[in-house]
């Protein structure tokens, strides 16, 4: 999964958009235009490991 999620972040980076009146793709530009590669990996992993706690 952190390989879709770095791809979709530079695809924010980048300027792709899904559409520019949806307020979150265009919160999500401007978040991603500031990271590095580094970061984008390091938030990638960090989603990965994240997991659902069962009861």
């Amino acid at each position: 999964h952190s390989v879709y999620t770095a791809s979709i972040l530079k695809k924010f980076r980048s300027g792709e958009n899904w559409g520019e009146k949806d307020f979150s793709s265009q919160v999500m530009n401007g978040v991603a235009a500031r990271m590095t590669d580094d970061e984008i990996a390091a938030v990638a992993s960090y989603i990965e490991g994240l997991y659902l706690l069962e009861e």
